[in-house]
């Protein structure tokens, strides 16, 4: 089974975050999804009118920033493994039970999804398909998919807490070294697709700039090799 885990500021539009949700909830391989609510005025219960028994809410007083947030997701979760995700991404039922195969195999640390961006619902549906075969490569973080930190799976026993003064940039790239380390291949499934709905709510941070410098400083010089 699948617990997710989506951070949020809730300064999007909830196209992608609504259709995804509700598809979470269908899907027999998701436990429960846990949402970190990082706006600190509670938009999420807001804006989003859904109810269901898989759907934990965490309403945080102030924005803890993204690592920090995925720390406090995966604490909340109980399966074997965990998926993190955007906000802004489209995913449709079918892509979790493709995941869920690919985590089967106990040689794969990771599993991500091929991304494709979209700006509607209709757009997404009409343009991922929905592949029965499943087909994937080899890939070794960031730089090699198009964002694999938009949406990973991994199993819960082997994440490792995240340097919490890394804020909101190079966490996945540390998940990814440790992973490597740890001995496991890393895979993207490429016979399904995620879609990505465009978002500038990081960029629109006044901090934004300073953060992730700070961030690259802290990965490179601390980080990269204690992790």
């Amino acid at each position: 089974m699948i617990d997710v885990v989506i951070p949020t500021l809730m300064k999007i539009d909830t196209t992608s975050l609504n259709y995804s949700l509700c598809q979470l909830f269908a899907s027999l391989h998701v436990n429960k999804v846990v949402i970190i609510d990082n706006s600190g005025t509670g938009e999420f219960s807001k804006k989003i009118n859904l109810k269901n028994d898989k759907l934990e809410i965490h309403e945080l007083e102030a924005n803890i920033y993204v690592n920090p947030a995925w720390n406090l997701g995966v604490s909340k979760c109980i399966s074997e493994n965990v998926l993190i995700m955007n906000d802004d991404i489209f995913c449709h039922k079918h892509v979790l039970t493709q995941v869920s195969e690919v985590m089967n195999d106990k040689n794969v640390g990771i599993c991500s999804v091929d991304t494709i961006n979209c700006s509607t619902t209709e757009e997404y549906i009409t343009n991922a398909g929905e592949s029965h075969n499943l087909e994937t490569n080899n890939v070794f973080g960031n730089k090699d998919n198009n964002k694999t930190g938009w949406f990973f799976c991994m199993r819960r026993k082997d994440w490792k807490p995240l340097p919490e003064d890394m804020k909101l940039w190079y966490g996945d790239d540390l998940i990814y070294r440790r992973i490597r380390k740890l001995g496991y291949s890393t895979k993207n499934i490429t016979s399904s697709k995620i879609g990505h709905l465009v978002s500038a709510t990081l960029h629109s941070m006044p901090d934004f700039h300073q953060i992730i410098a700070t961030d690259g400083m802290l990965y490179h010089k601390r980080y990269f090799n204690e992790f």
